[in-house]
């Protein structure tokens, strides 16, 4: 059985289908609409969290794109307060690039 077959007997049929087997032309429409707002919104997700724009770009992709873009605010509070001497951070542009592993390449 083909992937999409498999698909559509496992999760759509039940959906799409009515009681005696014929396609249930409403609710197709429906699925359909709902299926259109996934594809013109989900690329503005992803490309503003992960710089992505493909709808169908896999979470795994998009979840590592994020958490290489993501800081941890609570771990960089800390991180950065055991440097503190007398309650102040003094951080040149070097230790910050070196703790956010960065390059100021442009």
């Amino acid at each position: 059985m083909k992937n999409h077959e498999k698909v559509y007997q496992e999760f759509w049929k039940a959906i799409v289908e009515n009681e005696d087997g014929t396609l249930n032309v409403e609710q197709i429409k429906k699925e359909l609409a709902d299926y259109r707002v996934l594809l013109k919104e989900v690329p503005k997700v992803y490309d503003e969290l992960a710089g992505f724009s493909k709808p169908h770009t896999r979470a795994s992709v998009i979840i590592s794109a994020v958490n290489d873009r993501m800081i941890d605010k609570q771990m960089a509070f800390n991180d950065l307060t055991m440097t503190a001497e007398n309650g102040e951070v003094i951080l040149t542009v070097d230790k910050l690039k070196e703790y956010f592993d960065i390059s100021l390449e442009h």
